[in-house]
C-alpha cells in the first residue's frame, strides 16, 4: 500500500510539472577581441515559474563587483530567459561565465569561458 501511495505521489508531482529548472547548453568556449562586446542568453527549456538567475564570473556573483566593473553590463531577466551583456572588453574580462537559475523546485547552472584576445594599442598624443 505505502509503495501505491508513493508511485502516484510520484506520478501527480511529474504530471504537475513540479521540476526544477533544466537551462539548454551554452557553447563551452568562447573567444573574442579586446573592444568587442560580449552577449550570452541563458534559456529555461521547462519554465516553472517564479525564476530567480544569477551570473556568476570565476563563482563570484557578478552583482557584488566593484562599481568600475558593474558600469560595463546589463542584465535584463525575462520569462524563461535571462541575457547578460558586457561592452567594450578587455583581457580582464576573460574568465568562467556561470548562469544559474533556480525555482521553489531546485536549481541549474551553465558555464562558458571567455578568452578575451588581442593586443593593446598603446594612445599616443602626438603634440
Amino acid at each position: 500500500m505505502l509503495l501505491l501511495i508513493i508511485f502516484i505521489l510520484n506520478l501527480f508531482e511529474s504530471c504537475s510539472g513540479q521540476e526544477s529548472p533544466k537551462i539548454i547548453d551554452f557553447v563551452p568556449k568562447i573567444s573574442q577581441p579586446i573592444g568587442s562586446n560580449l552577449v550570452l542568453t541563458c534559456n529555461v527549456i521547462n519554465i516553472q515559474e517564479p525564476l530567480q538567475f544569477d551570473w556568476h564570473k570565476n563563482g563570484q556573483n557578478i552583482d557584488k563587483l566593484s562599481q568600475i566593473e558593474r558600469s560595463r553590463f546589463s542584465i535584463d531577466n525575462r520569462r524563461g530567459f535571462s541575457i547578460f551583456n558586457l561592452i567594450d572588453l578587455n583581457q580582464n574580462d576573460s574568465g568562467n561565465y556561470t548562469c544559474v537559475v533556480r525555482n521553489s523546485f531546485g536549481s541549474a547552472q551553465q558555464s562558458t569561458i571567455l578568452l578575451v584576445k588581442g593586443l593593446l594599442i598603446p594612445m599616443i598624443k602626438i603634440p
